[in-house]
């Protein structure tokens, strides 16, 4: 087949739903599909190009540096999806949200060709305004529920979570296959990295507000009280790495806390087998594909409880779940685990049972096939 994919962000820009593309349309070009990828323009790679067997094509009136000049960006970037798509004749378009939706979906109806539509999650109206303003936010939800209306030939949530908030603000349940993400199990098992010592607590993900590493900081500063030689790794960057900097700084722990920034998916890994614990403090995900990483290295991992970490996760069997922003329960279940190498080792073990069972990119990719061939 010959497959447009049109995510409205694609690597070197790293979050869970840049993965989710990358890693789906690398499986896909291995699978002998020819696989096109329209996206925005990078500052770290501006041009069109071949990444892994796939084909990038970077479009938009300029390059993009900062994730929050977001409207200014995506509306700069319809036109150009549209006259690409129009212009390439494709057996499949694969749209991902949000605003590449609206004009992949145009195209697939002009051309008569199926289109796949991806969420990754549903934000509702409270989170747009409080992150963007009345206006903006008002007109951000507005948007939101637009990409959600059009009669997609297949919907494809990440999670049963997201299903059930797509189904809230009016898609077909009947439209809507739930593929969760996944890992490449080959690459994760080809990297020699074993535990470290002093123990290592990490972090990898965006640096903003409904992440709430403070809460991590605030926990770990209180996991020092007990293991004063433990260490706590943050990867990633974002709007908030300053504040957080300053967190560290005024709990006096700057110097156990090491801020890393984005790090190659070789050192991701490395990071995560390294350390005894991963911690995802975050309110809100559509699925928790860092979750699934830690899993597939053997390393505990504690998030929060919300619908989307507690498919992930079986309490008290392959993780830990803690309710939200509770500094004090995490600090303990962090304590708890650095103290017990043995359930370090037993929740290690059964975790990467799970991953090898229900969540590798070829399992993705399975599921994903069998619905294209449906269209």
């Amino acid at each position: 087949m010959k497959i447009a994919f049109v995510p409205e962000f694609y690597i070197p820009h790293i979050g869970g739903g840049e993965v989710w593309a990358h890693q789906v349309a690398k499986e896909l070009a291995k699978r002998g599909h020819e696989v096109h990828v329209y996206t925005y323009r990078h500052s770290d790679q501006r041009n069109n190009g071949m990444i892994d067997g796939v084909f990038v094509h970077r479009k938009g009136l300029f390059v993009v540096n900062r994730v929050q000049a977001h409207f200014k960006r995506a509306f700069s970037q319809i036109h150009c999806i549209f006259g690409e798509l129009i212009s390439e004749n494709f057996d499949i378009i694969h749209s991902n949200q949000f605003i590449p939706l609206i004009p992949s979906f145009v195209v697939s109806k002009i051309k008569k060709v199926p289109i796949v539509a991806t969420f990754h999650d549903i934000y509702f109206k409270d989170y747009w305004i409080n992150t963007y303003g009345p206006f903006w936010g008002t007109i951000a939800n507005l948007i939101e529920k637009t990409c959600a209306k059009p009669n997609y030939d297949a919907i494809i949530a990440v999670s049963h979570s997201t299903k059930q908030k797509l189904i809230k603000i009016g898609c077909s349940k009947e439209k809507i296959d739930v593929i969760y993400g996944g890992v490449d199990l080959e690459l994760y098992d080809s990297i020699n990295q074993p535990k470290i010592h002093p123990p290592q607590i990490c972090y990898i993900g965006r640096l903003i507000q409904h992440k709430h590493v403070d809460v991590l900081i605030s926990a770990f500063f209180k996991v020092l009280k007990k293991v004063p030689e433990a260490q706590l790794v943050i990867v990633g960057s974002g709007p908030e790495k300053k504040r957080l900097e300053d967190l560290s700084k005024r709990l006096g722990i700057s110097e156990d806390v090491n801020f890393v920034g984005k790090v190659s998916e070789i050192e991701k890994i490395r990071i995560l087998k390294a350390s005894q614990v991963f911690v995802s403090p975050s309110t809100m995900e559509g699925f928790g594909l860092t979750l699934i990483e830690a899993m597939a290295c053997l390393t505990p991992s504690i998030a929060v409880r919300i619908p989307a970490t507690r498919e992930i996760i079986k309490e008290d069997d392959t993780g830990f779940l803690v309710e939200p922003n509770s500094i004090g329960t995490l600090a303990n279940v962090i304590i708890k685990l650095l103290q017990d190498e043995d359930l370090q080792h037993k929740i290690g073990q059964a975790t990467r049972k799970v991953v090898e069972e229900k969540f590798t990119w070829k399992k993705t990719v399975d599921k994903l096939e069998k619905i294209y061939c449906k269209l």
